[in-house]
């Protein structure tokens, strides 16, 4: 769904730059500032296909503009900008805060699993969720926005942050549902939406948590491999620092109950066996 997107940025920029279409040489360019610039004045106006013109009948320059892209290197990243994205520090479903300060004994888990629209919504449904939230993370981009995220070139993935209270629920429920929907095995995708920004991840905040994931991923790839699914793409590292998203993605769809999910699983369940 969201393929093309890079294609029809870098072809558009090269459009707008050489009109000579004699040499495939531009094909090779990094997007920096220059999209950066043009992203951040939203004179982008992605309506229809345009065709390279350094490409013109190269099938393997061609080939570069339609892959699915990877994470960026950081001299390829969007550079950003130092004031972080505002948000209206109220819980729209929940009418808890946003931002921290959160109250004394609240614990803090944070994951990436595709279009984070569907995901929140999922956890802040959980019994002992005192709150969430959608952002950016694990990229190189500062306070990236949510057009720099989606083109692929900010390296950060999409993620939601739970604020919960242990006593309540537990981090085992919570990677229960963590893994059960979504499907781990997709690399750079869920589903048909496509790239780095939607890569499966567990952020943790303490050894105790890192303990935990990795227990209950080597649990649910056993249970894959039974199911005839592949192998388990996601990436357990430290938490990374958190970029809140736009407020009006903050608790999307319930702001939107009929808006885009995007969520779905395997159908393979945690085994019993992980107290969840």
């Amino acid at each position: 769904m969201k393929i093309g997107v890079l294609f029809l940025i870098k072809a558009l920029f090269v459009y707008s730059l050489y009109s000579d279409a004699g040499s495939n040489l531009f094909c090779s360019y990094s997007l920096k500032n220059e999209i950066h610039s043009l992203l951040l004045a939203e004179t982008i106006e992605i309506a229809k296909a345009y065709e390279c013109p350094a490409c013109k009948d190269d099938e393997e320059c061609h080939k570069l503009h339609l892959r699915s892209p990877g994470i960026p290197n950081p001299e390829e990243a969007f550079i950003g900008r130092e004031t972080p994205i505002k948000v209206i520090d109220r819980h729209f479903v929940l009418e808890t805060p946003l931002v921290e300060p959160f109250p004394e004994g609240m614990e803090i888990a944070m994951f990436g699993m595709g279009c984070f629209w569907g995901v929140e919504r999922l956890f802040w449904k959980q019994l002992g969720v005192y709150s969430t939230q959608v952002g950016y993370a694990a990229g190189y981009t500062r306070n990236p926005k949510y057009d720099e995220v989606y083109t692929g070139f900010t390296g950060h993935t999409e993620v939601v942050r739970i604020v919960y209270d242990p006593k309540q629920i537990s981090y085992e429920r919570l990677l229960k549902i963590f893994w059960e929907y979504h499907d781990p095995t997709q690399g750079m995708q869920q589903g048909e939406d496509v790239g780095p920004q939607y890569r499966s991840m567990i952020f943790v905040f303490n050894l105790e948590q890192r303990e935990k994931a990795i227990a209950s991923r080597n649990l649910y790839q056993r249970e894959l491999y039974k199911a005839s699914f592949g192998s388990i793409t996601t990436e357990i590292r430290p938490v990374a620092e958190f970029y809140f998203a736009e407020d009006y993605h903050q608790q999307y769809l319930g702001k939107n109950p009929g808006g885009y999910c995007g969520i779905g699983g395997t159908g393979v369940k945690m085994p019993a066996e992980f107290a969840g």
